[in-house]
């Protein structure tokens, strides 16, 4: 674990991240979260299976501390991470605990990561899926 003050995703003009293919996103992550931010997604994908979906909800708790709650839906069950908004990037040990917390630098890069983890839940998904239809075919 190590507080980075830096942002995590690069990105100088005003475009959509929905509109971008995973692999476009993945070129502008800070490359010193670009390892951390793949396997996040990797093992929440492990602990949900096929993707089905995601939601969020915003609070506020102690005083001003800004965090959402995303839940992640899939075959195999669900999974909560909790993201703060806390003026720095921090990617803790991922472990077997129901629920993990990331720590964000502000709203952008929190809305940034939710579409990059839809984005690549989904490419697991659809490669999961046709590996599947591969192995029905055999």
């Amino acid at each position: 674990m190590n507080k980075q003050m830096l942002d995590l995703f690069s990105v100088e003009t005003p475009i959509k991240p929905e509109n971008l293919p995973l692999e476009k996103l993945v070129t502008l992550v800070n490359s010193t979260f670009t390892e951390e931010l793949d396997s996040l997604g990797r093992n929440i994908f492990a602990k949900i299976g096929a993707y089905e979906s995601m939601e969020t909800i915003a609070y506020r708790a102690v005083g001003t501390n800004n965090y959402n709650r995303v839940k992640f839906s899939g075959e195999q069950g669900q999974f909560y991470l909790t993201i703060a908004v806390s003026n720095y990037t921090e990617f803790p040990p991922f472990t077997a605990a129901p629920r993990q917390y990331l720590y964000l630098k502000d709203e952008t890069d929190l809305y940034w990561v939710l579409v990059y983890l839809d984005k690549q839940l989904q490419q697991l998904t659809d490669t999961l899926q046709e590996q599947d239809d591969e192995s029905e075919d055999e």
